[in-house]
């Protein structure tokens, strides 16, 4: 028995869960690959520092 019936979840319940989850993993997705890009291109760990190391 599929763990979405056990929790007694329909199928439309079931979709908006995976989407959910879907979005999840792309926002994390993205939030690794700015946070790799900032590293690689200014040598920095967060926006903020780019924006003060840029004013000096």
């Amino acid at each position: 028995m599929p763990l979405l019936q056990m929790l007694g979840m329909g199928s439309l319940a079931g979709l908006v869960l995976a989407l959910v989850i879907l979005l999840v993993i792309v926002v994390f997705g993205t939030f690794l690959g700015v946070l790799g890009a900032l590293r690689t291109f200014f040598g920095e760990s967060s926006w903020g520092a780019v924006q003060i190391a840029e004013e000096e």
